[in-house]
């Protein structure tokens, strides 16, 4: 089964530090926690300040502006699955990733990390295991499109494509 806690770990890893980009339309960042994500659980606090210890913490409890950790992640048979479903939810938005899954899966797409979901997931087996990537077959290349998509709706968010689609295709 795999480790919220490793998939937390490997996406404060990827977000890094303490960010502020006037081109980021995320706004001021710190292990991929935005003072405005801050601002909707814990009023006051500065995003600058916060430490990983305190940013697994918010990531293992928090359900504001949307659930990043959740319980099913856990009883996935991919420990790479549940890193790239966690670190891309924090990327680009828990739901949007999770739609994204569910049509590669073929299954009724809405949003949620549900029992339809992991038990469609857990039941690929080998398919569901790429060469390289831990992913089904074509979800890879549906990310890539994705993050293009993204990109087109804030253009200020050009500049970051290539270093989301680098994400997208890390182990």
């Amino acid at each position: 089964m795999a480790s919220i806690l490793q998939s937390i770990a490997k996406t404060i890893i990827n977000e890094g530090g303490y960010e502020a980009n006037p081109l980021d339309s995320g706004g001021r960042t710190k292990y991929g926690i935005t003072q405005r994500d801050l601002d909707a659980t814990l009023p006051g606090y500065d995003i600058e300040f916060i430490t990983v210890s305190f940013a697994t913490n918010w990531y293992l409890t928090t359900t504001k502006p949307e659930r990043y950790n959740n319980p099913l992640y856990s009883q996935l048979n991919s420990q790479e699955l549940c890193d790239k479903i966690f670190d891309l939810g924090v990327l680009f938005g828990v739901g949007e990733i999770v739609e994204q899954l569910q049509t590669e899966l073929g299954i009724a797409v809405d949003g949620n990390f549900g029992p339809e979901t992991l038990a469609t997931a857990n039941n690929c087996g080998d398919s569901l295991l790429g060469d390289p990537s831990p992913y089904p077959s074509g979800l890879r290349a549906r990310l890539h499109e994705y993050a293009a998509s993204v990109a087109l709706k804030h253009p200020n968010d050009a500049g970051f494509v290539n270093g989301w689609d680098a994400r997208i295709d890390k182990l």
